[in-house]
């Protein structure tokens, strides 16, 4: 941000007429914490000097010009030397903003910019050599070892790079030379190779060989380990019982006695005879007795009685158990080949095999019935039945039809108009009027607040099937705490459009389209009493809402576009969720989500990598969708504003837009969805199971609590 005037000093020189403003917090993120990122510190802000050319207020090449000018005898204020010093007091205060609070009196006591610039650089500039030998020296003994070649060329690039940040920068042959230095005997021929080289090789290319030899490496590794594994695994098969004993044995018979081989076979042939022998060897040759089991010829170190593994010394042989647990693949029916695997099975008896890819079949032996026995025993023990096919629960009635299934909550409508006495009243088209303007101040407190707080909030969990109702609902809310007479009517008059809709419901449609489709809108400065806006999105899965919201914004918007914005973070919150929600049940969508905006401006700031001075009050919102719209999870396209079906959510809208969006909403007449026998006995159903649940303790007006 800049500001400029033009001014002409006395010698008819035009001095630099325009002040610079920074922002420290994004232009210089590295503060000043000594010596050891002096270094650092220095080039960010030499360079950010440099780029708006007002680097003389730190050098002190930009000396201040007369404070006042002298003409006809008359002094007067020198302009150029007002601008200088707001000039240099925003230099100083940009270096003030980049340092740590323990340095700040430093560069607050300095009567300029290059006061302060000069009092720095001669507290550290001198210790930053110290650095530069310390960065030296640890290049000089930093070695690969057993790191991989990604670490060991990454830490010496980083040496370098600081080394090159504090002017001692290394050249290509340098790095190179160091780099092979560092280097194990493993890789003496490809350091040969390189060089013997005749022109110098770069970095780069040398990072590339380096991998493509640690690989090769790592794969002749694996040849030559891998005979002598399988001939160890081997060998532990065929003497599971081999021990310290049998090595002893083996040991003191190296000289080759053809006798010993003899009588070697004929222990074989009788293991207890062999024992015997070997243990009154042992205690002739060995005095020692055992503190456990109290025989002679062994240690308690060794004594074959304790079963703690730990005594034992064992050798690094393959492990030849089979592990008990067996990972779930995810398909539907699951085979095995080792029925121990199960943790209840049962031989089978029928006649069903499985067909294998290459057309044979494989009987089946056992299956599993441990699930199906759980559900037995529970049944008998706590009287469990099935319940059947879904039809009412927490009181919203689910009916299915051909197309999918409709949410309905008519007889809790029904209730909710014969406690407040309206269920003969006379139907609305909308659910609030578009010239209704409610407030706190205005209208009487009326007397019964608490049929207000009923009501409303019973209409609260209506909404969760009517997003058509939400605005008017979350509008309404707004006024538990001091309800008047204004607010009593928008109830009535809700609930005259509750009498006239009691019969629709939440359509949910058997989909193909796994798309995320995200409508977001705001109301700008909708709310009379503080100016907030109102945030408002809804969340399709192919044709079906299956989320929407309609709250006041936390803050006041300066313009449209930040309410905008604000709705557009809000809607992206939500949506993350529901992606991973939708991620975590296997459910695989065709494309990233999409989110619809009626505002262009706000589709620009989503696409555009730039970060506006003016939008630092919403920097929070601004990385929360810019980072995600980069990174190809989400994108913000502009929709035009009649067809923002997020528009009802927003504001009360007149008669024609409120009924050309009621039906994308997804809010269906539950009479015209059902066809034959289902809207014949509609009522019959409805009364049926409400008398059933009620027999049962359930309490309609309230679906959470029961007798």
């Amino acid at each position: 941000m800049a500001t400029n005037a033009t001014v002409v000093n006395s010698d008819n020189t035009v001095s630099n007429t325009t002040v610079v403003q920074f922002n420290p917090a994004s232009q210089l993120p590295i503060k000043l914490a000594g010596s050891h990122n002096f270094t650092t510190w220095k080039a960010q802000v030499s360079m950010l000097m440099h780029g708006h050319n007002l680097f003389g207020h730190l050098d002190g090449t930009l000396a201040a010009p007369p404070t006042t000018l002298t003409e006809n005898n008359q002094s007067t204020p020198n302009p150029a030397y007002q601008i200088w010093f707001r000039q240099d007091q925003l230099v100083q205060n940009a270096i003030l903003a980049s340092v740590e609070p323990t340095l700040a009196s430093t560069v607050a006591i300095a009567p300029s910019a290059h006061k302060a610039w000069t009092s720095l650089h001669t507290a550290f500039a001198n210790k930053s050599q110290t650095r530069i030998i310390s960065l030296q020296d640890q290049l000089a003994r930093i070695t690969k070892d057993s790191r991989p070649v990604t670490d060991y060329l990454r830490d010496i690039r980083s040496i370098a790079d600081e080394l090159a940040t504090a002017g001692a920068a290394i050249t290509n042959v340098q790095l190179i030379v160091r780099i092979l230095q560092g280097l194990g005997s493993e890789y003496k021929a490809i350091s040969a190779a390189i060089r013997s080289r005749e022109t110098t090789i770069s970095y780069e290319e040398l990072y590339e060989k380096l991998l493509d030899h640690e690989l090769f490496l790592k794969h002749e590794e694996t040849k030559q380990t891998a005979p002598i594994t399988v001939a160890m695994a081997q060998r532990n098969n065929q003497q599971p019982s081999s021990n310290n004993n049998n090595r002893r044995q083996s040991n003191n018979n190296s000289q080759g006695s053809q006798p010993w081989r003899n009588q070697s076979a004929r222990d074989q042939s009788n293991p207890s005879q062999w024992r015997r022998r070997n243990q009154q060897q042992q205690t002739k040759d060995n005095p020692l007795r055992c503190q456990l089991c109290d025989r002679p010829g062994h240690s308690a170190k060794v004594c074959r009685s304790q079963s703690h593994n730990h005594f034992q010394a064992r050798a690094n042989f393959a492990s030849h158990q089979q592990d008990p647990w067996v990972v779930d693949s995810g398909a539907s029916h699951h085979i095995i080949t080792d029925a121990r695997n199960l943790a209840a099975h049962q031989d089978y008896n029928g006649s069903e095999e499985i067909s294998m890819g290459n057309g044979n079949t494989i009987p089946i032996s056992h299956t599993d019935y441990g699930v199906q026995q759980i559900i037995n025993a529970l049944a008998n023990r706590f009287s469990l039945k099935d319940l059947g096919q879904l039809n009412y629960f927490l009181g919203v009635e689910v009916l299915p039809f051909s197309g999918g299934l409709l949410l309905s909550q008519q007889k809790y409508v029904d209730d909710i108009l014969h406690e407040a006495n309206m269920q003969d009243s006379k139907g609305v088209p909308t659910p609030m009027s578009s010239t209704t303007i409610l407030n706190v101040k205005k209208g009487d407190p009326i007397v019964d607040a608490s049929r207000f707080h009923t009501i409303v909030g019973k209409l609260q969990y209506l909404s969760f099937t009517r997003p058509d109702i939400a605005y008017t609902v979350n509008k309404l809310s707004q006024f538990m705490h001091c309800p008047q007479t204004p607010h009593w009517k928008a109830v009535k008059r809700l609930l005259r459009y509750l009498n006239h809709t009691s019969s629709f419901g939440l359509r949910i449609t058997r989909e193909s389209d796994n798309r995320l489709l995200v409508y977001s809108d705001s109301d700008w400065a909708g709310d009379p009493t503080d100016r907030t806006s109102t945030t408002g999105y809804v969340t399709y899965l192919g044709s079906t809402p299956i989320s929407w919201c309609s709250k006041k914004q936390r803050s006041v918007s300066r313009s449209s576009t930040e309410a905008e914005y604000r709705a557009v973070a809000a809607a992206l919150a939500e949506t993350n969720w529901l992606t991973n929600l939708l991620r975590e049940l296997r459910f695989h969508l065709k494309a990233i989500p999409r989110i619809l905006c009626d505002n262009v401006g706000t589709t620009y700031i989503c696409e555009n990598p730039v970060f506006h001075s003016k939008m630092k009050h919403i920097a929070i919102d601004f990385h929360f969708v810019r980072d995600q719209v980069q990174r190809k999870e989400v994108e913000v396209k502009h929709l035009h504003s009649a067809d923002q079906v997020a528009d009802v959510l927003t504001k009360p809208l007149p008669r024609a837009s409120f009924s050309r969006m009621f039906d994308k909403l997804g809010v269906a007449d539950i009479h015209t969805n059902l066809r034959g026998r289902k809207r014949d006995r509609l009522g019959q159903i409805c009364q049926a199971v409400a008398k059933q649940k009620q027999d049962q303790g359930f309490d309609f007006r309230h679906p959470y609590k029961t007798c």
